[in-house]
């Protein structure tokens, strides 16, 4: 008990205990505390604890109390006395389907409640929560087990049980759902119906392959007042269909995703890991306890041991006390899934685990004041404590130059790159938080008020595929470039990365230079314009420095003499213009005094300060043409000239 609760142990704070018989049950007998009914007048007449109660489970919970008087102690039924229920037994299903509790009853049910609570109060074991319900969905055949919808919970806590207790002077909070994270709209209908302000916070379970503790994060946007716990995970057990999750990765998970407790299932069996009357039959407690007994039944001699779900947790409960608040916290490994704290007194924790097969290094920069690197084992969980200094606050909107992850407010699911690919073109998709690079965004000032939305593992930009307006378009990753624009579009100069400036139409959508010109013929972008900007970094400063934009239209040899001229807001307008048309038939290059030279591209003494560029510009398209290269774009800046084919590659 004192490895469990003490300071010198782990320090556990928040136990979940069953109200009558659950599936894990020493007696191999199904009761609760009032098997039978009363008169109609007072239905739970013959309320008691049982010798179960009073003779093991209460003195078991005092033990842990005189260790940790804080302990939480919260409790959940699994059915609700057989007599109230319309298949008159404690099991769900005893071949005619789900079986549930009768309306008749709900008072007599709530009143159940309040006289357990008060029972065990008066035993000297305070009640902080309970639970309407233990998994409400889940309809069991061979242990207790209770079908209740979400409507009809809402309408028994509303105006059943809340009342109840609060006539009786209870302040015992209500948790509502008590089931797997798999299903959202459960919680969601509590909270949005008759209930919502009789919740104190919502219980879930983790088990279940499509289980997942962002559902958690859905909620907090949504209703961020409501608290929430996972109260129930039989974590480090086979098959993984039925819990997905190590227990230090369910915790990080967990506590991740806005839940402010979390607690196994179970604290100990035996060895076997039983006695159970049914259901998971491997499911991995915190302990195992084997006991020899003489011929009354008596113990004659036991013994303890301590699983890796008991290490794996505490790496967690004995570092974060109750009161500590949770702060962000992210790796650069692939696997390695951590959370961190700051506690009452001003330390920092972070928890990190490797669910990988191999030894992961990763690197952890704290408030910014210095990074280490750790090697991790596999299957590993690694606990670090210090006074940091507190880091830089941060913007309380988004910034250029931060990181950040892109999560979809339906579903608590980060947007990544599929496959964490690298290409141009990778589907831009949902998927569970894995802490993974490719999860992490970085804003670049695109300038009035837009930014563009960098991968921090691949380096590329969230891009709206083909530039298409419609519903349902897939986004993807592409390399910042230069942009197609239609002239007819209001001018817009929008920064980009290095100092850079690009072009957005009126409608909003950015186009890549080439990828009009890759087709040219399904007339859905309207007239299509090539262009190349250079370096605008001193347009602001210096007109002479600047260099602008103008477009050709694909298949023209003219110059469309409204020019765009491109500017940083309110600079000069720009005195020098290089002009590139699309492939080797549309070359034009214009230089200061508003001359045109003709085709092939002229280079003279007019073009001043640009000339070695002009110059490297020339020689890159003589070269092209000569190989009969065709181009959709030249970016040039002080230092260089890049030339672009139409499929986006670097021709030179």
């Amino acid at each position: 008990m004192n490895q469990l609760f003490s300071s010198g142990g782990i320090g556990l704070a928040f136990w979940r205990v069953p109200m009558g018989a659950s599936d894990f049950n020493s007696t191999n007998t199904i009761w609760s505390d009032d098997d039978t009914a009363g008169p109609s007048g007072n239905p739970t007449q013959y309320f008691g604890l049982t010798p179960m109660d009073t003779g093991h489970i209460i003195p078991v919970i005092k033990d842990a109390l005189a260790i940790n008087p804080n302990l939480k102690i919260f409790a959940s039924p699994w059915s609700t006395p057989a007599w109230m229920k319309s298949n008159g037994s404690m099991i769900c299903n005893t071949g005619s389907g789900p079986a549930s509790l009768l309306s008749q009853y709900y008072q007599a049910y709530a009143d159940y409640f309040v006289k357990w609570i008060q029972a065990y109060q008066a035993q000297g074991v305070p009640i902080w929560a309970v639970t309407p319900q233990n998994e409400p969905l889940y309809c069991t055949t061979t242990y207790p087990g209770s079908s209740w919808d979400a409507a009809s919970e809402a309408n028994w806590v509303h105006n059943y049980l809340r009342p109840d207790l609060a006539a009786h002077g209870l302040a015992t909070k209500v948790l509502g759902f008590d089931h797997n994270w798999d299903a959202l709209w459960y919680p969601q209908q509590l909270l949005s119906g008759q209930a919502a302000g009789d919740m104190s916070g919502i219980a879930w379970h983790c088990h279940g392959y499509n289980s997942d503790p962002a559902m958690m994060a859905v909620i907090h946007s949504q209703r961020p007042g409501i608290h929430q716990y996972e109260t129930e995970c039989s974590s480090n057990t086979g098959p993984t269909d039925l819990v997905p999750y190590h227990t230090a990765q369910m915790a990080a998970l967990s506590i991740q995703n806005w839940a402010e407790g979390v607690d196994p299932w179970n604290v100990a069996l035996n060895s076997s890991n039983g006695p159970h009357l049914g259901g998971c039959g491997n499911c991995v407690p915190m302990g195992t306890i084997d006991t020899t007994t003489d011929g009354n039944g008596n113990v004659t001699s036991a013994s303890y041991q301590l699983t890796n779900i008991y290490y794996q947790l505490g790496q967690f409960s004995k570092f974060v006390p109750v009161g500590a608040t949770r702060i962000d916290s992210t790796v650069n490994a692939h696997g390695v899934f951590s959370a961190a704290f700051r506690n009452p007194n001003g330390q920092d924790v972070l928890v990190a685990t490797n669910m990988t097969s191999g030894t992961s290094t990763f690197a952890v920069t704290w408030n910014g004041q210095g990074s280490f690197s750790y090697t991790l084992a596999p299957d590993s969980t690694v606990t670090f404590v210090g006074s940091v200094p507190p880091a830089p606050v941060k913007p309380s909107s988004p910034a250029a130059g931060l990181t950040y992850k892109l999560v979809n407010r339906g579903t608590g699911k980060p947007f990544g790159v599929s496959g964490a690919s690298t290409s141009d073109g990778a589907k831009i998709i949902q998927w569970t938080d894995d802490s993974d690079a490719d999860q992490h965004w970085t804003l670049l000032d695109a300038g009035n008020g837009y930014y563009n939305v960098v991968d921090v593992n691949s380096g590329k930009a969230l891009d709206d595929t083909a530039g298409s307006t419609a519903n349902g378009n897939q986004m993807q990753q592409w390399t910042l470039g230069l942009y197609l624009r239609d002239a007819s579009a209001a001018e817009a100069a929008v920064r980009c990365g290095s100092g850079f400036r690009r072009v957005r139409s009126s409608p909003g959508r950015i186009m890549r230079c080439g990828r009009c010109g890759r087709c040219g013929r399904c007339g859905r972008c309207g007239p299509c314009w090539v262009g190349w900007s250079g370096d605008l970094r001193s347009s602001a400063v210096d007109p002479r420095r600047s260099i602008g934009l103008r477009f050709l239209q694909r298949g023209q040899r003219t110059v469309d003499r409204r020019a765009v001229g491109l500017r940083d807001h309110e600079a000069p307008t720009v005195n020098v213009r290089d002009e590139i048309g699309v492939g080797c038939q549309a070359v034009l290059l214009q230089v200061a005094h508003g001359r045109v030279a003709p085709d092939p591209v002229a280079v003279g003494p007019e073009v001043h300060r640009h000339d070695r560029a002009a110059a490297r510009v020339h020689r890159i398209l003589q070269t092209g043409c000569r190989g009969q290269q065709q181009f959709s774009a030249v970016e040039v800046s002080d230092q260089s000239v890049r030339l672009f084919s139409p499929d986006h590659r670097l021709l030179s």
